[in-house]
C-alpha cells in the first residue's frame, strides 16, 4: 500500500490569518464563483481562502491562478488526487489558526465563520458544524 500525498509547496508561506476557508475545486468554476463572492463579501474574520484545484482542467487552473491574491489562494495538483489528498494539501498549505473546510458549492448569505469561530474559542471544542441542516 502507498501513500498519495501531494507534493510539497514550493511557494513561501503566507501571513498568518485567524482562519482560513478552504474549498477543493473539481471543476464547476460558477460554483467557485458563488462560494468567493459570498465569502468575501459576508466574511467578518481576519481570513484567508484557499482553493485546491483537484479538477485536472488546465482552463480551472488558469482561471485560479489569475484570481490569487493577497487573501485568495490557488494550489493546483497535477495530477489531481483523491479528496482527502486534496483537502491535506489545503490544509498543509493553511495559514490560518482555524481551518474551515467548504463545498465549493456552498453559497453564504450571512458570516458563517463568526459563529464557528466563536464555537471552537471553546478550549472543550474541537469540531464544530451545523447539526440537522437541510437545504
Amino acid at each position: 500500500m502507498q501513500a498519495i500525498k501531494a507534493p510539497p509547496s514550493v511557494d513561501p508561506k503566507a501571513p498568518p490569518r485567524d482562519v482560513t476557508l478552504l474549498a477543493v475545486v473539481h471543476g464547476w468554476q460558477p460554483d467557485a464563483e458563488r462560494w468567493l463572492l459570498s465569502v468575501f463579501t459576508h466574511c467578518k474574520a481576519d481570513f484567508e481562502a484557499v482553493l485546491v484545484d483537484n479538477s485536472g482542467d488546465p482552463r480551472i487552473a488558469g482561471w485560479l491562478k489569475n484570481r490569487s491574491a493577497e487573501r485568495l489562494r490557488a494550489i493546483t495538483l497535477d495530477p489531481p488526487l483523491g479528496f482527502g489528498a486534496a483537502v491535506n494539501a489545503g490544509i498543509e498549505a493553511a495559514s490560518g489558526q482555524v481551518v474551515i473546510l467548504f463545498d465549493p458549492g456552498v453559497e453564504l448569505n450571512g458570516d458563517a465563520v463568526a459563529p464557528l469561530l466563536d464555537a471552537l474559542s471553546d478550549p472543550t471544542v474541537a469540531v464544530a458544524g451545523p447539526f440537522g441542516l437541510r437545504g
